[in-house]
């Protein structure tokens, strides 16, 4: 039986929540123009949800709430999924301890962490007269995870399952 490429773009996009129209096209061997038609045909037809934040748009199927996207979405890049280990990891860290765990350089972690305060996921506060920073939303967070493991952590990533499994 022959699955029809707008079924398959469908499938690929229920399978990796977040993913852009590169991987799409990448995943399915398809061209640009025949994905970008049924991503179109999708969306008008709420077989699927898009968000554009930054230069991408990043495609989800419709069981995934649009308070979840920017964890999705942070979650599929590599540094910021690391700065969250260390972060859910550690009680409270400050930058110079995130800094230290990650192994990168005080302006690469500075941009993530932005990048991470500007989505709403953690969030920089005062602790015994030292800024620390923790999650903002564990519960949203805890809820997304526990939904889209499987889907987000896959193809050799590194990650320590335990720590975001115990949140």
């Amino acid at each position: 039986m022959k699955v029809d490429n707008s079924e398959k773009i469908l499938n690929t996009i229920k399978a990796n929540p977040g993913i852009y129209t590169r991987e799409i096209i990448r995943k399915n061997k398809l061209s640009t123009g025949v994905v970008q038609y049924h991503l179109r045909k999708l969306e008008k037809n709420s077989k699927i949800k898009s968000d554009k934040r930054s230069r991408y748009k990043r495609f989800y199927s419709v069981d995934v709430k649009e308070e979840e996207f920017p964890i999705i979405a942070n979650l599929r890049k590599k540094s910021k999924q690391s700065l969250l280990f260390a972060i859910l990891s550690s009680d409270d860290p400050s930058f110079d301890d995130i800094v230290n765990k990650l192994q990168k350089s005080p302006s690469t972690t500075s941009w993530n962490i932005s990048g991470l305060i500007k989505d709403g996921i953690i969030e920089k506060v005062n602790k015994n007269q030292k800024k620390v920073y923790r999650v903002k939303n564990k519960e949203l967070l805890r809820k997304t995870l526990h939904k889209e493991f499987s889907k987000l952590f896959h193809d050799g990533m590194d990650h320590d399952e335990d720590v975001f499994l115990s949140i």
